[in-house]
This record gives structure tokens, C-alpha cells and sequence, in this order.
């Protein structure tokens, strides 16, 4: 179907108890200018009018609140239980409002006419003509307006739930308020109170759009950029992980993105071929997929605008999407494809819906009685396949969602043993079976770090101050042969550690430039440098004293990583020590060929050399080639029982893709390995792969030997 009259299309949490899980068309009566949706008020205004709906449910052509041709809105907002109306051409009213309808409160004043309006849980943030932007804090009765300052001449505004963005007509972007999670985009952490400049964009910006923790950007090519809160995937990057940068979003790189709005945990897009696409939160069908599933990448939606992007307005409350479209449209979506909480999908009571349920064209006779019978028969059996695979859809996220549940809830028991049975009586309990077991089924992240600095202790005695000495000595080295460029025996890779920093995680940008992180990144490294100058830095040492830093303060990361690298069957990789690198790549083909004899055989005879992987993942300790959350299951288990695991992980991890590598030449081989860390994505899987690798006979003698060698 396709039309070119204006309709408002909705989805997700409408109405009441009512979810609709696909676009459908609500009819409002009215030529809207806009809408404003927030968990328990909404309100939708024309060019002359304000209509109201939420808590109590009311129906929304029943509900006029403003009807005075002097105010014109131009946006309306709800902020701490009032109403806020941009009105044309510019001033901006504070309403109150009861039965009666909207009584004004008092109006707020700028020096020059406002033309954006946004808020956050604390502030109403406004933009004026001439591009300067405002925070109006606090209670808006009591008044306390400051224009913020860095900022040039700014054109469009946009805020979350503590943090807020801001566009200037350069296509420069700043961010200010909360940094948790990462929603600022520049890398740091706390709470900004005046806006700084996100650096690291490669392109100009045209929209820029918050979500409660994440935040969106659209560039002048159409690129989308994400960045921080993921855990429902509303970034779009296909993880759950935060993005503390602006993330380019890879699955619309083919797709030139025109419009993008955020819900609290949702993402909504238009793209210039008139494609839209949600991702994020599902779970009240917000992302008008058919289901209530969340989606960590952008999913389309059935409804595809013909013409008229430009005018297409897009919103989205906490759980719900909606669009208005000012141009033609096509939609493949069926009238009954809407649920309620209930299971029922009966009506949408309050809101009046367009169920278009005859799609035949009215110059046409009508049709014969039998065909239509059988259409209405084919309809309801489509109704019912559809409403089939939506319960069976629901079904599998409940069952997503408790499992998810019981794992927290494991979480959260074992985290309790740690801190009240373990810890406090570590020396007696740490050889026991109940702290092995512990550590097999993984340390919480909460006391983490704490268990590996007390598995892997301070032989050497470094102290902190001999710590922060080195710190202060390689920051000196680095500005000396910044100036002279002389360079010293290995002392000179102390230049390599700024390179390697700003790529370790880059996908993640924890150590991006200018971040704490990288910081204590640099100086954990430089210091390593000067204290072990018989090894100085070496590639990949950044990801093992990274995944450190993200678990234990600098100094006892420096401890732990000086422990790691001094550790005997490590130190040859780091000392690129080649007969013994050899030494250790023939055990772990011993291992490799008693455990899987087929693959073996396969790299044989294809020639693919184990030299060629197994340095990188024992010098990384598999942290650059797994993710984050695998590679300190892994760590868990390593620092608990010794070097063997290094040789039984890398086994296992070929073992999980031997399948596949069975299929390949060398070619395909070398693919699969290099990016390894897509196929190995499960961490209780591979920690149990870990366990069934055999070590038998001279092999174990020999591991047992290296473990025992004084370095």
C-alpha cells in the first residue's frame, strides 16, 4: 500500500497495557507538528494546539490543552511535571495544567529568541538565534540560567538522562555532564560540567541524538557513530560492550543514514533509500521487528518511505517508536499484527488505529463473494501463523531473560563466597578445592583484580616508590629522544609503547588518546622498559598490561604484569629468546597432535606452520585475539593453575573451530585464526574445552620442567 497523506505510525509501548510489535498506522485526527513521548506523559501539538495523553490513560482527541492562536507551538516538552512550550517565533513558556487545561506559569527569558528546547533529569538545556546554549538548572520556578561556554556557534542541541551533546556549524561536536559509560564520547571519565570537544571524529557531523546512557551521531557521508551504553546492543556494533568513542556502526556502512532518534535503550534510523532501522531494547517490541527480542545490530522495519525523507519526523519514547510521515509510504505489515501485555490483540483502546484492512483499490468492482471468502480465510490463517511464531519468539526471550537472570544470580552468590568465606582467610583457603572450583567457574569482576594480585604476589618487592621512580624516568627518556632522537639498546622501544597504546582495545577505546587509561597505559609500560631494559617493550605487551588496567589500580597492574612477563614459560617470547620460543612451540605441537590428530594432519599437509600463531597468542596471553570477558575467564584459570592452561587454551580454541578448519586450505586457515575471536564467543564452553585437553606422558614431564626453571 502506498499513500501521500500525513500519517503518524506507531510501535512498541503505545497505550495502556497495549505493545504493538510492528509499525501500525494511528490516526489522531489532526496535522501534527510534533511529538513528545516520555514514560507517563506524552503530548502532541499542531501549529495552533497541545493534546495530552498518559498516566491515567485518556484518549488523545479528548484532551485539549491549549487552544490560544497566540502561542503557535513550535516544541513542547514536559520537565519536573511541567509543560515547556517553544512558541513561535521564539519565547518560551512554563504551563502548569489540570482538567481544565494549561495554565501558564511564568515564561523564561534569554537575551535573544530560543530555537531548541531539550532537558535532562537535571536541567533544561535551550538554544537561542544566535547559537549560544543555555543551562536552566534546578527547580524552573527558581531560575538559575548560565550560558555555557567553549562553545562556538551552535545549531542543533540534544540530551540523555545526565548527559547532554552539542553541535556547532562547523560539524564539531562537545559533550558535557555525566562521562559514565562512556555517553561523552572523548574518552573520560567523572562528571564535566563545561562541554569539551569530541577530537576523534574523522568527518563533520550533521545530527547528533541521546538516548538515556548512549548517545548517536550521523555524519555529512551518512555514517552513524555510537558510543556509550551498549547493554541491550543499542550502539549497533553486534556486542553488548561500551563504546567510550565514537564507534563507527558497520552494518550500515552500505546505508547513508539521513535521521536517527534514541528511546531510553533503542536506536531508530532513516536511511536515504527510505529504509528505516531499529536496534537495541526490544523487550515491548520497540523496535517494530515483529518481536520482543533485543537486537544487537540494525534490524529493518517493514514500513519503507517512497519520497519526502527530509520531512519525515522521527521519535522515540523510553519503550516506543514513532514516525510522521509527510510523503508517500509502502508498508507490508498486517492490521493484526499488534499484541497486547496480555497476549490479545483485540484493539488499541484510547488511540484510534487505520487498521486498512481492504487493500483493494476503489475503482475496481468488488470482489466475488467466494474469493473473498477465501482471501478472509487465507488472512486469518496468516493471522494465526504470525501470532503463532510471535508467542514462540516470546517464548525463546523468557527464556533468554531467566537464564540471564540465573546467571546473575550466580554471579552474585559466588561474589558473596568470595567476600565473606575467601578473602578474609585467603592464606588458609587459597590451595582448597573450594577456591579452585571458584576459579573455574569464574572470579566476579568485582573482586577480580584483588584475587590476581593475591595469586600472582610480589617476589621481587617492588615497592611503590620504586614503581613511580621508573614512571617519572621513562617519561624523561621519552621527551629526551623525542628532542635528540638518539636511540639506546632496547631502551629506544620506549618509543613504540605511544604507537601501540592507542590500538590496544581500539575497538573498545579504553586507552584512546587523552583517556586516563592511556595514561597509566603508557607509564605501566615505560617503567617496565627501564626496570627490564635486558627485554624493553615488545608488540602486544599493551594488551596484557591493558586487560590488567582494567581490573587493578596501576601500581599492582605493574606487579602482576612484572610477575606474568617473568614467568618461565613466558619470558622467551618476551625475550624473543628463538630456541626457546621453538622449545615451547614443539610442546604445544606434542599436545596439538595427541589431542586433535585430524586437524593436525590438515595443517600438516597444508603447510600451515604453528609458528606462525602461537607466539602472538602466548605473548597477549590470548587477550589481543579473544574478547575481553573469555580472555579473563582464561586468566582466572591460568593464574590458578599454572602455565598449562596456556598450552590446553590454545588446543581448545582450535578444537572449538576445527570444523570449519577442516574445510579450508592455508588460506582459509590463516582467516579463521586471525580472527579467531569471532568463533570462540562462549567463556563457559571454553573453560570447559580447556579441561578435556589431555597432557600424557613426557609431555607433562617437560611442562613440569619448564614450570621449575630458574630465569
Amino acid at each position: 500500500m502506498n499513500s501521500s497523506i500525513e500519517h503518524v505510525w506507531g510501535w512498541g509501548h503505545l497505550h495502556g497495557d497495549v505493545i504493538a510489535q510492528i509499525p501500525i498506522r494511528i490516526n489522531t485526527s489532526l496535522i501534527p507538528s510534533g511529538i513528545f513521548i516520555e514514560k507517563d506523559h506524552s503530548v502532541m501539538w499542531t501549529s495552533k494546539a497541545v493534546y495530552a495523553w498518559g498516566k491515567p490513560s485518556v484518549d488523545i482527541s479528548n484532551q485539549l490543552l491549549l487552544q490560544d492562536e497566540d502561542v503557535q507551538p513550535k516544541q513542547v516538552l514536559i520537565h519536573n511535571k511541567n509543560t515547556v512550550i517553544l512558541k513561535s517565533p521564539g519565547g518560551l513558556g512554563v504551563f502548569s495544567h489540570d482538567n481544565e487545561g494549561l495554565k501558564k506559569n511564568f515564561e523564561i527569558v534569554l537575551a535573544h529568541k530560543v530555537r531548541a528546547i531539550d532537558h535532562t533529569r537535571h536541567s533544561l538545556i535551550a538554544l537561542d538565534s544566535h547559537g549560544k546554549v543555555y543551562n536552566i538548572a534546578g527547580d524552573l520556578v527558581k531560575q538559575k540560567i548560565r550560558e555555557l561556554n567553549n562553545l562556538k556557534e551552535i545549531k542543533q542541541i540534544a540530551c540523555g538522562y545526565n548527559h547532554s551533546l552539542a553541535l556547532d556549524t562547523y560539524g564539531d561536536v562537545y559533550s558535557w555532564g555525566s562521562a559514565s559509560d562512556g555517553r561523552l564520547g572523548n574518552g573520560r571519565s567523572g562528571y564535566c560540567e563545561e562541554p569539551v570537544k569530541i577530537e576523534n571524529l574523522s568527518e563533520s557531523i550533521v545530527i547528533v541524538a541521546c538516548g538515556y546512557l548512549h548517545s548517536v551521531l550521523v555524519s555529512v557521508s551518512g555514517a552513524l557513530y555510537t558510543f556509550g551504553f551498549n547493554g541491550y546492543g543499542q550502539l549497533g556494533l553486534g556486542t553488548t560492550s561500551n563504546a567510550v568513542i565514537p564507534t563507527l556502526c558497520l552494518s550500515l556502512s552500505n546505508n547513508a543514514v539521513i535521521k536517527a532518534a534514541c528511546g531510553a535503550f533503542h536506536t531508530f534510523v532513516l536511511c536515504d533509500d527510505g529504509m528505516m532501522h531499529c536496534m537495541g531494547l526490544g523487550t515491548r517490541g520497540q523496535l517494530g521487528n515483529g518481536s520482543c527480542v533485543n537486537s544487537l545490530v540494525p534490524e529493518p522495519i517493514s514500513l519503507h518511505l517512497i519520497d519526502s525523507f527530509d520531512q519525515a519526523n522521527l521519535i522515540c519514547g523510553s519503550d516506543s517508536t514513532y514516525i510522521i510521515i509527510r510523503g508517500r509510504y509502502e508498508n507490508n505489515s498486517y492490521s493484526f499484527s499488534f499484541i497486547s501485555t496480555s497476549e490479545s490483540s483485540d484493539r488499541l483502546e484510547g488511540l484510534y488505529l487505520d487498521t486498512e484492512t481492504s487493500f483493494r483499490p476503489t475503482n475496481l468492482p468488488p470482489k466475488d463473494p467466494y474469493e473473498l471468502a477465501l482471501q478472509k480465510k487465507l488472512i486469518a490463517e496468516q493471522a494465526r501463523i504470525y501470532l503463532q511464531r510471535v508467542k514462540e519468539k516470546e517464548r525463546k526471550n523468557r527464556l533468554k531473560v531467566e537464564q540471564q537472570l540465573r546467571r546473575e544470580a550466580k554471579i552474585q552468590k559466588r561474589m558473596r563466597k568470595w567476600e565473606n568465606d575467601i578473602l578474609p582467610f585467603w592464606d588458609r583457603m587459597r590451595r582448597t578445592s573450594k577456591v579452585e572450583k571458584l576459579c573455574m567457574k569464574g572470579i566476579p569482576p568485582k573482586v577480580r583484580g584483588e584475587v590476581w594480585a593475591r595469586l600472582l604476589p610480589n617476589p621481587l618487592g617492588i615497592s611503590q616508590s620504586y614503581f613511580k621512580i621508573n614512571v617519572d624516568k621513562a617519561i624523561k627518556f621519552q621527551e629526551t629522544m623525542r628532542e635528540e632522537h638518539e636511540f639506546v639498546g632496547k631502551e629506544k622501544s620506549l618509543m613504540l609503547i605511544s604507537l601501540d597504546v592507542t590500538r590496544t582495545f581500539s575497538q573498545l577505546g579504553y586507552f584512546c588518546d587523552g583517556s586516563p587509561l592511556s595514561k597509566e597505559l603508557n607509564n605501566l609500560l615505560g617503567a617496565f622498559t627501564l626496570c627490564r631494559p635486558d627485554i624493553g617493550y615488545v608488540q602486544g605487551m599493551s594488551y596484557v598490561a591493558g586487560l590488567l588496567l582494567l581490573n587493578l589500580e596501576v601500581y599492582r597492574a605493574f606487579v602482576v604484569f612484572n610477575s606474568l612477563v617473568a614467568s618461565p614459560v613466558l619470558n622467551p617470547f618476551y625475550r624473543l629468546d628463538e630456541p626457546e620460543i621453538q622449545t615451547r612451540v614443539q610442546i604445544f605441537r606434542s599436545i596439538f597432535r595427541h589431542n586433535l590428530a585430524e586437524l593436525f594432519d590438515h595443517f600438516e599437509s597444508e603447510g600451515v606452520q604453528t609458528y606462525s600463531f602461537i607466539p602472538e597468542w602466548f605473548i597477549t596471553i590470548y587477550a589481543k585475539v579473544l574478547n575481553n570477558e573469555i580472555a579473563c575467564r582464561i586468566w582466572d584459570w591460568y593464574f590458578y593453575k599454572g602455565t598449562v592452561v596456556l598450552f590446553k587454551t590454545g588446543v581448545a580454541v582450535l578444537k572449538i573451530v576445527s570444523s570449519l578448519l577442516l574445510k579450508e586450505d592455508i588460506s582459509g586457515i590463516m582467516e579463521i585464526l586471525t580472527n579467531i575471536g569471532q568463533y570462540v564467543n562462549q567463556d563457559d564452553s571454553i573453560i570447559k574445552e580447556i579441561e578435556g585437553i589431555e597432557i600424557v606422558g613426557e609431555i607433562g614431564v617437560e611442562l613440569e620442567q619448564l614450570e621449575i626453571e630458574n630465569l
